[in-house]
């Protein structure tokens, strides 16, 4: 019970690392294999037949273990190219935000330049794409010359 209550006491959780409880099934296939071939080779009535059956076996073991020392570089390397092609990726992405962002950049300076394209003298703009804007900025300004002088009227 005290154990639960100082557990409960503790800010974070820890974890211990579990390993497993049995051999890996290629390991257990080498045992396996080893342990055949000692008792053939300790039996009193080995022929050469049974010599020679053994060291097939003994070489299939043998095999079986290059392929697991082999199985880590070709992770290892199958990982880094993984890790290769996510940088890529990465670059690809990388490379499309920043068009992206000079083509916004681009539009926000045409728009800008269009809104401040009115002709003062005609009153017209010299971008097709403000047109719409044209008489939300004339009630704008008249909003903000009635504004002024009101604010001049009242000092």
């Amino acid at each position: 019970m005290a154990e639960s209550a100082s557990a409960a006491n503790q800010p974070c959780h820890t974890r211990s690392i579990s390993l497993p409880s049995r051999s890996h099934s290629a390991a257990l296939r080498v045992e396996e294999e080893l342990h055949k071939l000692r008792s053939s080779m300790a039996s009193p009535s080995s022929t050469p037949e049974k010599m020679c059956d053994g060291l097939r076996r003994l070489e299939g073991v043998y095999e079986s273990v290059n392929q697991q020392i082999l199985i880590h570089p070709l992770q290892r390397r199958w990982a880094e190219e993984e890790t290769d092609g996510c940088i890529r990726l990465l670059d690809v992405c990388s490379a499309v935000k920043d068009r992206l962002t000079a083509d916004k950049a681009a539009k926000v300076k045409q728009v800008v330049g269009c809104l401040q394209g009115v002709d003062q003298e005609e009153g017209s703009l010299d971008c097709i794409c403000c047109k719409d804007v044209d008489g939300e900025r004339a009630r704008a300004g008249a909003k903000s010359t009635a504004e002024v002088g009101s604010q001049h009227r009242g000092v």
